[in-house]
């Protein structure tokens, strides 16, 4: 709202008038690239057709914090759309040479300063999760989200336990995931968002070593491959996950999650 209201304001001295809401493209999501971000993407697509003489944003670094292909593929879409850059403290013309330069450097800063960003966050992260802290947005099932001060830990779901409860006797019992679903399913007990048990959701349910009172780290760590002319991302299960001591009680013995 803050960049809205900064930028109308430039508008309205640089154009006499200000930004109509149909040229308005507001993105509040946090992307590394350009494919991550949609509204950056249909900005892209409208300066195609060369009818934008000029985009407003408080700073060139906004466009993207992306790597060298994100930031050849914006430069050159608006160097060969001749289309002008307005920030708050200078009008960039990429089809000039001075201004390439500018605008080249900034990108480079920009992500330099998004990736030491990312890493102190992540550093302060694996600190929170080694002090017992739980990190993550969405509590497992069983489970809520709960503070402890300024720190975020987990206490028990009174609406949730009596079905995990029951999950965790079935397998005892001997019942495979396939069967424990079909039961919970019989017996009423529904899932947190879906209408049905499946295999899947009682399986991950229930190997799920929170569950043992523990915070996971790096369970699932993104992994880029290039393949068919893109960028692909995956979050295979990292075999060399780290656990620590939770601030959360358990639901469940080792003898009963290696059972």
């Amino acid at each position: 709202a803050k960049h809205e209201s900064e930028l109308q304001s430039l508008a309205e001295r640089t154009l006499g008038n200000r930004i109509p809401e149909d040229k308005i493209f507001r993105e509040v999501v946090s992307g590394e690239t350009i494919t991550d971000r949609p509204v950056i993407s249909q900005i892209l697509k409208v300066m195609e057709s060369k009818k934008i003489k000029g985009v407003f944003v408080v700073d060139p670094q906004r466009l993207t914090r992306g790597d060298l292909l994100d930031k050849g593929h914006l430069i050159n879409v608006f160097k060969y759309t001749n289309t002008k850059i307005i920030t708050p403290g200078k009008t960039i013309n990429p089809g000039d040479e001075i201004d390439q330069d500018y605008f080249e450097f900034d990108l480079f800063m920009g992500r330099r300063e998004y990736k030491m960003i990312n890493k102190r966050m992540q550093r302060g992260r694996n600190i929170s999760v080694q002090e017992g802290n739980y990190v993550g947005s969405i509590a497992p099932y069983g489970y809520k989200k709960t503070k402890i001060g300024k720190c975020h830990t987990l206490k028990i779901n009174e609406d949730e336990i009596d079905c995990f409860n029951k999950m965790k006797e079935l397998a005892l019992n001997g019942l495979g995931c396939t069967s424990i679903a079909n039961e919970l399913n019989r017996l009423g007990f529904k899932p947190r968002k879906s209408k049905l048990w499946t295999t899947n959701a009682v399986r991950d349910i229930l190997l799920n070593k929170t569950n043992l009172g523990l915070i996971k780290w790096n369970t699932r760590k993104s992994v880029k491959l290039y393949k068919n002319d893109e960028i692909i991302k995956s979050r295979p299960r990292n075999e060399e996950a780290e656990y620590y001591p939770g601030k959360h009680p358990a639901i469940i013995t080792q003898v009963e999650y290696d059972a």
